[in-house]
């Protein structure tokens, strides 16, 4: 989560972002059988979004992320639900759930995707 370099400060002297990926680094090191990330790329600049991803692509376990970000979800998760008030509206591949969007690129297309799922187109 390249806080290597952050070692030898304090946390109250981090940043929200650093805050952030000191919180992702104790999760990925505590055993466990499945990882469950909320929302694990707010915060993060477009760098760190990008380090987080290239990350999330070499863990050994199953992983179950809940997020906003729709743009996180391609090449990144094989499934995808979405829910809606509580109920599951869609459960499938990364890939169907794309094709229920439109847009130039993957982050139009989840949006407009989890908009149709929902209804709120």
């Amino acid at each position: 989560v390249d806080l290597h370099g952050l070692r030898d400060r304090k946390p109250s002297t981090l940043s929200g972002g650093e805050l952030r990926r000191v919180g992702l680094a104790e999760v990925l090191a505590r055993p466990s059988k499945v990882l469950l990330l909320d929302e694990p790329t707010a915060g993060l600049d477009p760098i760190q979004r990008a380090n987080f991803r290239e990350l999330l692509l070499n863990v050994d376990r199953p992983t179950v992320v809940s997020t906003h970000q729709l743009d996180d979800v391609d090449g990144l998760f094989a499934r995808v639900d979405v829910l809606e008030a509580g109920k599951l509206v869609y459960s499938g591949t990364t890939e169907h759930f794309l094709a229920h969007g439109n847009g130039l690129d993957t982050a139009r297309r989840a949006e407009s995707a989890f908009a149709a799922l929902t209804g709120q187109r």
